[in-house]
């Protein structure tokens, strides 16, 4: 098991990480909050145990900043002393890619080839608190360090309106 490690050590090692931006109209209620992390976490660790089994316990999650309407998290792997910088900045962003197909064909009302009821399950808690809001957003992006500098690989935003598709599309056994 990983020890505690502290976000700044974590910020200051990586080559790359996941930032989740949620940004909404009402307040969020507490529970859906608590399993949309939740739910985002569980897909990193299954990531993880499928893909690198022996890394299996290494991603941290962190809520950077919470104010009026918004909540910034980001979410990193502590794998450097595993695998290479290089190699670990490609599995976190390989991973938010992952995500970001799955979450879109969950929108789409696709079959999640190889899904099990579980992971339809995060995948449904993950939105839920999106869906309960007016005009509430879900912003991912992938940041990887390029010559001492964090830039943006990917961005995907998922909207109220998208979530709310996916949940009543009953692909995660929601009818």
């Amino acid at each position: 098991m990983l020890s505690s490690v502290s976000y700044s050590h974590l910020m200051s090692s990586a080559e790359a990480f996941i930032e989740i931006k949620l940004d909404m109209d009402d307040p969020i209620e507490i529970s859906d909050f608590a399993a949309l992390f939740a739910g985002f976490g569980a897909e990193i660790e299954r990531h993880l145990q499928s893909e690198h089994p022996e890394l299996s316990g290494a991603a941290r999650m962190y809520v950077k900043e919470v104010k009026k309407g918004s909540v910034v998290a980001s979410l990193f792997a502590q794998i450097p002393d595993l695998v290479g910088l290089m190699d670990a900045g490609l599995i976190v962003l390989a991973f938010g890619a992952l995500f970001n197909k799955r979450i879109r064909d969950f929108i789409k009302g696709k079959h999640l080839d190889g899904a099990s009821k579980p992971q339809l399950n995060d995948l449904t808690r993950t939105l839920r608190a999106i869906a309960e809001d007016k005009n509430g957003t879900m912003n991912v992006k992938g940041f990887r360090l390029k010559e001492g500098i964090f830039s943006t690989e990917f961005e995907a935003v998922f909207t109220a309106k998208d979530a709310r598709t996916a949940l009543v599309s009953g692909v995660g056994g929601r009818s």
